[in-house]
């Protein structure tokens, strides 16, 4: 029923009605640690959600100290674990303690099979946020650490996807060191991992509904090989590729993400457009991109949108 209760909130993305549900969880009865980590991680992310600040960072604070003290040590990146904690919590100034966090959780944690996806995770959350605040010393920490992860077992089952948000994360990373060459070097690794067939047969899998709890620590440990995974990849690449400057390789994935059924959010969709318009300038077929975005995702593309992520369509569309 709590279960139940909670997937229903989540899709109504009613964080209120989540917050309120953790604490009469939490009272209720005792829990262990599993269930106290993961009423932690959602109020945090309830929080950040909110951009709740404050809140967010009383809850993470506490969340660290109860975490030291009680987690297993496998289980430390749990509490530095989302890019979105951490870039609300720079929001007032706390950023700078949340890469300790994750600092410290690289020093204190055992690397285990066990705890792959959520060392992973834990990883890119670090160099996502790194990124957007271009605090580059950390950006590298954490990127060689993928680099190491991804060493540990090739035969990793989520060692596909992680390649690809790896190959996203550095393609920006060289982007603010203004280093064209590797660009050119990383989209290339990236045209020859998408002719690979083996790429493909990595995403095989099955899309199963999801039967772990958002945050859990199960969560962290799902499979990654499926085709929805395949698609999140594709759209990441393609927008980082836009960024970069590289506008046709950019189009050519999100044409292959689409074409394989993917239904784009704003974001990615003002991504594709404006990579579309850069290669060729063809008003006509960008207007006629927008609208099939459109009808598959059954709404209309906000003129906000486009002014922030793809400032040149504004007047043509």
């Amino acid at each position: 029923m709590f279960k139940q209760r909670f997937h229903e909130l989540l899709q109504q993305d009613n964080n209120e009605g989540i917050i309120d549900l953790l604490h009469d969880y939490r009272s209720s009865h005792p829990l262990t640690a599993a269930e106290t980590g993961w009423v932690y991680w959602n109020l945090s992310d309830s929080y950040a959600m909110m951009r709740e600040v404050e809140a967010l960072w009383s809850n993470h604070e506490e969340f660290v100290i109860w975490g030291k003290a009680a987690l297993d040590p496998q289980h430390l990146h749990w509490f530095a674990s989302d890019a979105t904690q951490a870039l609300t919590l720079s929001l007032g100034n706390h950023f700078d303690t949340w890469s300790d966090w994750y600092l410290y959780a690289c020093e204190h944690s055992s690397a285990e099979a066990e705890n792959r996806g959520l060392r992973f995770e834990s990883h890119r959350a670090a160099a996502a946020s790194s990124l957007m605040l271009q605090r580059l010393p950390l950006l590298d920490i954490a990127l060689n650490n993928i680099r190491q992860l991804l060493a540990e077992d090739p035969s990793w089952g989520n060692a596909k996807f992680a390649e690809m948000e790896f190959y996203s994360l550095m393609l920006e990373r060289h982007r603010l060191h203004n280093d064209e060459t590797a660009i050119d070097a990383m989209t290339q690794k990236i045209e020859l991992l998408l002719e690979d067939p083996a790429t493909y047969q990595a995403f095989a899998g099955k899309c199963e509904p999801a039967e772990d709890l958002l945050g859990s620590l199960k969560h962290f440990e799902q499979s990654r090989a499926t085709s929805q995974s395949f698609l999140i990849s594709l759209n990441n690449l393609g927008c980082s590729l836009n960024k970069v400057g590289r506008y046709r390789a950019s189009a050519k994935l999100f044409q292959r993400s689409l074409g394989r059924g993917a239904i784009l959010n704003d974001y990615c969709g003002a991504k594709y457009l404006s990579s579309m318009w850069r290669v060729n300038g063809d008003g006509q077929a960008v207007i006629g991109a927008m609208q099939q975005l459109e009808k598959s995702s059954g709404r209309a593309f906000k003129r906000e949108v486009l002014r922030e992520h793809a400032p040149e369509l504004i007047n043509l569309l």
